[in-house]
């Protein structure tokens, strides 16, 4: 096929691909979704998935009423170091970003960290939505 060819396909591809997207764009809270990242890994990426609505109740509910910590704890060592709940569009009840580690749950909010005691097990359930999202064996070759 000649390049000119190409060149006329590709500029149709692209031109149908940015009129059929304008035409399906989704609001920014679904589009940045709540996402749970198995902080396992140094130097590559780790596992992230999206939690369905459902999840994020459940997630939500996890959240309340827990018990303060007097101090944040540090979480700096190699290997599993918990899990990382992104919340980019600051979605009610969750918190921009959420660690939850060995017990603990750190909240951070517009640069704001508060520490409480995983009252709810929430660490427990996320093991679990790890392996319901295909991470099981990732997880269980991290953590004791």
């Amino acid at each position: 096929m000649p390049p000119k060819s190409i060149a006329l396909i590709l500029i149709i591809l692209v031109f149908c691909v940015a009129c059929g997207s304008a035409d399906n764009q989704q609001p920014t809270s679904i589009s940045q979704s709540v996402t749970v990242e198995l902080d396992i890994y140094s130097g590559q990426p780790n596992p992230t998935w999206m939690l369905t609505t459902q999840e994020r109740s459940e997630l939500v509910k996890r959240l309340q009423k827990l018990p303060t910590l007097s101090a944040v704890p540090s979480v700096d060592n190699l290997g599993y170091r918990g899990f990382l709940i992104h919340n980019p569009s600051n979605e009610s009840g969750i918190g921009t970003e959420v660690r939850v580690y060995q017990g603990s749950i750190i909240i951070t909010d517009q640069g704001n960290s508060r520490a409480y005691k995983d009252s709810h097990a929430l660490e427990q359930w996320l093991k679990e939505q790890a392996s319901v999202h295909g991470q099981a064996d990732v997880l269980k070759a991290v953590t004791p």
